[in-house]
């Protein structure tokens, strides 16, 4: 995103907002609620035009399908009649077989923990966390070279949090550009390679995240308060 603008008329949501992650990194976008996070999530993966600025992945522009988005609330990308057709619609929509489709559904779904006995079902017959696994792995099922997860975590338990992280980790090991976007600094921190803190519509931060490790005073000026293993280092220090 390169000074993007966006304003919802009543609200200005992104500021010239400017940032971008590399192939084979993984970027926390951080920021308290209304801070321009789900908004640039939108923007990033062609869903949303902005109204100012430019947005590219690999030298191009950006259209709908290029990135893999995670929404906030999965039920609102999940509408098949059944958990293994909706995993199955991305790559379908792509160009790939109804077989190749049906290949890369079934592996995502079981790297989500998704048990072959939910895969005839409604996606809307599961619980919030079991939705949003089946979410996660339609995106992860597209076989993309971007990712952007918004609050990938929200509803999951410990297992399917930490089975979340490993498949983030292993995108990015494979190559893709990866964008996290959370106000849980705890979790996604240590696993973050560059960090952007967002306020209002705009960067009041951004750098490598053993960076903000070591000025954690920083994170002040987003509002969030330090993580937990940061307190308890600075009192260890003490």
């Amino acid at each position: 995103l390169a000074d993007v603008s966006l304003d919802y008329g009543t609200t200005l949501a992104l500021d010239e907002l400017s940032v971008s992650v590399s192939p084979g990194e993984l970027l926390l976008v951080a920021g308290l609620s209304g801070s321009g996070k789900t908004s640039a999530s939108l923007v990033a993966a062609g869903l949303l035009p902005p109204d100012g600025g430019d947005v590219s992945l690999g030298g191009g522009p950006v259209e709908p399908g290029m990135v893999g988005l995670s929404f906030q609330r999965p039920e609102d990308q999940l509408f098949c009649a059944t958990v293994l057709e909706d995993v199955s619609l991305g790559p379908r929509n792509l160009g790939a077989s109804a077989s190749d489709a049906r290949g890369a559904a079934e592996d995502a779904l079981r790297r989500m923990g998704v048990g072959e006995e939910a895969w005839p079902l409604s996606s809307l017959e599961g619980s919030g966390g079991e939705r949003r696994r089946v979410a996660l792995a339609g995106v992860i099922a597209m076989r993309r070279s971007a990712y952007v997860f918004d609050e990938p975590t929200a509803g999951l338990d410990g297992a399917a949090r930490v089975r979340l992280e490993g498949l983030v980790g292993e995108l990015v090991g494979k190559g893709a550009a990866v964008v996290v976007v959370s106000h849980d600094l705890d979790e996604w921190l240590p696993l973050a390679d560059d960090v952007c803190l967002l306020r209002a519509g705009r960067v009041v931060w951004q750098g490598r995240a053993a960076e903000l490790e070591r000025q954690p005073g920083t994170l002040g000026a987003s509002g969030l308060g330090l993580p937990l293993y940061l307190r308890l280092r600075e009192a260890l220090h003490a």
